[in-house]
């Protein structure tokens, strides 16, 4: 797993982008990357961990989870 921010993120469209701590790297994050069921959404600035996949479409991040309190 890697530590992240989230940069923003659009509810509406269920897609944002999350910045790796490690690397400052920008990995790309849908509603379905969110880990849980029901309702889930980012907040920019949000301490998250994820995992990264490779698809057809480039980099996501997957089982997107929040980091304690905000």
């Amino acid at each position: 797993m890697q530590n992240g921010i989230v940069k923003w993120y659009n509810e509406g469209q269920g897609r944002g982008i999350i910045v790796s701590v490690d690397n400052r790297k920008e990995i790309p994050v849908t509603h379905s990357g969110i880990a849980g069921d029901g309702f889930k959404v980012l907040f920019e600035g949000q301490r998250v961990t994820f995992d990264i996949m490779e698809t057809s479409r480039g980099t996501t991040a997957v089982n997107v989870e929040m980091c304690g309190e905000e």
